[in-house]
């Protein structure tokens, strides 16, 4: 018995040792790669279920600039119109000019996918790096400048609620209190909590 141990000729029960090793490899083999398997899939649709979500809120976003370029392209051929009737042509024209392009750029923008579009941005980007790296540093510069614009604009409404000790700016501007009475902007002195007229 200890001969079939060491030789590996066989077990206690008369089965080859190698074989059975064998078998145990193959199972666990089998178990690796379908473990693999079912991981590599699970992974392929998390990701395409990903992309699917971020292809459905690009398109709508592309969907609302395509919106908010035909509006300001309606905004400049408003101006246009304005423009003529002011006997200013050269500006008209310049400003009709400008709606067209935007026109065209939001039906563009429209009728094409984000995919599309991404190949496009990629192919131009590889024909004019310095081109596209200035654009980018351009909007870049740009969408900061709105951004902190409207941050300091919702600072300043803040700050007059706040001076005021009011959320109803139009009163708290003219110093009237909820009461009726009127206090000064630093707010009433001690004891004093209004006057009335």
């Amino acid at each position: 018995m200890a001969d079939s141990i060491v030789t590996g000729a066989g077990d206690s029960r008369g089965r080859p040792v190698a074989s059975e090793g064998a078998a145990a490899e193959d199972e666990a083999r089998r178990q690796f790669e379908s473990t693999r398997d079912a991981l590599k899939e699970s992974g392929e649709r998390a990701y395409l279920q990903a992309r699917e979500s971020v292809v459905s809120a690009a398109e709508e976003q592309k969907r609302r600039a395509a919106q908010a370029i035909h509006g300001v392209a309606r905004s400049l051929h408003d101006a246009a119109g304005s423009l003529n009737s002011q006997e200013q042509e050269s500006t008209a024209r310049y400003a009709n000019l400008a709606a067209d392009q935007l026109e065209r750029a939001a039906s563009l923008l429209q009728g094409r996918s984000v995919d599309d579009l991404m190949s496009d941005v990629e192919r131009f980007a590889r024909r004019q790096p310095v081109v596209f790296l200035g654009g980018a540093l351009a909007v870049g510069f740009v969408m900061a400048r709105f951004l902190k614009s409207g941050e300091q604009r919702e600072e300043a409404g803040f700050d007059e609620a706040s001076l005021y000790g009011s959320d109803d700016i139009g009163v708290a501007m003219a110093g009237q209190t909820a009461a009726g009475g009127y206090r000064s902007p630093a707010g009433p002195a001690a004891g004093d909590e209004t006057r009335g007229l």
